[in-house]
């Protein structure tokens, strides 16, 4: 704002869009001595509408300078002010400025969005707490160590973003915005049981908590009550047990824990459509999973299961299945009865045989058995009328059978001949040293055998066979 009275032709001589002008002066504290901004156009009353560029240090500068006599204002309006703001032609870093030049000057009392991402913050923006209509504030990626007690003040926010911070408590403060739907502290520094974790379960109105990536051993007591709480993401943490939760939940997240077992309580969880609880340390899935009616993506892989229960097979709404990982070393049949499931992944598993009625699964469209011990594919899975991929590297399969190279539009992956060639000489060094497998006496397997220990001869592969 021109504070000088200069006449708008005045103005448009000195300044024009494009220039770069050098700003001088303290605001907050803060010397702006040196700091650049752009010139983006010039209007008819004599203001100049500048973009600031907080970052750039000083240069030699051939335009005049934008002395303290000119006052940084921005009275342009988002048409929307739900809007998140993305440009610093719509405000400017709040965080930089006075109080009363907030409340004056800048008519912020509107903005219902503030996004300070990277911005290399150390401290909560304590400018905010003057914006009574925020709803949204997003302060990813700093270096925050502390939510202050002055967040009980922003009574209206509904999302919060503080992930990728240094935080390490939660403020008994935090419990008193009743309007927070969604709140983010994934990456932090919350160990053990934090300080003040119990005040989360007071947020009634919170539909989605994300705690991933933190050190968290125990959520705290009294999340059933939590009637709202639909999205739970507590991964990448030290969880030991199973959390208690409310009815409603409908996706979970528990990947990368210590968890050893699911309790049959999980019956409760009738709106659950997705969970997700691999890398943990599993060793069964009890029988009252399938009560699970709604879930639809359930992620099981690097555990250590070995089998799963009949009533397994009552998840008629599962589409995505994972169960890489586990030493199951049979096909489990419970899954043949998922007549909805689209794709089953069930790598590195010691699986040895397919199932012959593998095409009850009618619908399977992906099916990914990579890394195991099978040595043919069964003729029934070219009866999968839906299948789109079938991904079985790391096995002892080397040909394709003829059935499937009938099926153009199914894209199938099999190990290469020197995959193939290393399964044979593991399998012939197992039988030397008397260590022979169930799988390596069947008649089809030593019939390739024999076939494949003449092929490897003939290309020189180097085999010690006497």
């Amino acid at each position: 704002k021109n504070d000088n009275q200069e006449s708008s032709e005045d103005v448009k001589e000195r300044f024009k869009p494009g220039d770069l002008v050098e700003i001088q002066g303290l605001t907050n504290n803060v010397s702006l001595n040196g700091r650049l901004a752009k010139v983006l156009h010039l209007r008819d009353d004599g203001r100049v509408c500048v973009k600031i560029d907080w970052i750039s240090e000083k240069k030699s500068i051939k335009s005049s300078n934008l002395t303290a006599k000119w006052t940084l204002v921005n009275e342009r309006k988002s048409k929307d002010q739900s809007e998140r703001i993305k440009s610093l032609t719509q405000t400017v870093d709040i965080v930089r400025f006075k109080e009363h030049s907030i409340e004056s000057d800048l008519h912020l009392e509107s903005i219902e969005c503030v996004e300070l991402r990277r911005k290399k913050l150390r401290v909560f923006p304590f400018a905010v707490f003057n914006l009574r209509q925020l709803r949204v504030l997003d302060l990813r990626n700093n270096h925050i160590e502390e939510i202050p007690r002055r967040v009980k003040e922003l009574a209206k926010l509904k999302k919060l973003w503080l992930n990728n911070n240094r935080i390490s408590s939660i403020p008994t403060e935090l419990g008193s915005l009743k309007e927070l739907e969604q709140l983010y502290l994934r990456n932090n520094l919350l160990k053990a049981e934090p300080k003040g974790m119990e005040t989360i379960t007071k947020l009634e109105g919170l539909q989605h908590l994300d705690l991933h990536g933190n050190g968290i051993t125990r959520l705290p007591k009294g999340m059933e009550a939590m009637s709202n709480l639909e999205n739970l993401s507590v991964g990448g943490n030290k969880l030991e047990e199973f959390p208690s939760l409310p009815r409603g939940v409908k996706l979970l997240d528990l990947r990368r824990n210590k968890i050893s077992s699911i309790p049959r309580s999980i019956s409760k969880l009738q709106n659950l459509r997705s969970l997700s609880i691999w890398g943990n340390e599993l060793d069964s899935i009890p029988a009252e999973i399938g009560d699970l009616k709604m879930l639809r993506t359930l992620k099981l892989y690097d555990n250590n299961i070995k089998s799963l229960p009949p009533e397994f097979g009552r998840l008629k709404n599962l589409k995505g299945l994972e169960l890489s990982g586990n030493p199951l070393r049979k096909f489990p049949e419970p899954i043949l009865s998922l007549k909805e499931l689209l794709n089953l992944s069930i790598s590195r598993t010691q699986i040895s045989s397919l199932p012959k009625n593998i095409d009850k699964m009618t619908s399977l469209e992906n099916l990914t058995a990579r890394s195991n011990w099978l040595t043919y594919i069964p003729e029934s899975i070219s009866r999968l009328r839906n299948l789109v991929t079938l991904l079985l590297t790391g096995n002892e399969i080397l040909h394709k059978p003829e059935f499937l190279r009938k099926k153009k539009s199914l894209r199938v992956e099999l190990p290469t001949r020197f995959e193939y060639l290393v399964c044979l000489r593991m399998r012939w060094r197992r039988i030397k040293e008397g260590r022979v497998l169930k799988r390596d006496l069947d008649p089809f397997g030593l019939m390739m055998l024999t076939t494949e220990i003449e092929a490897a001869l003939v290309f020189g592969f180097p085999i010690n066979m006497k």
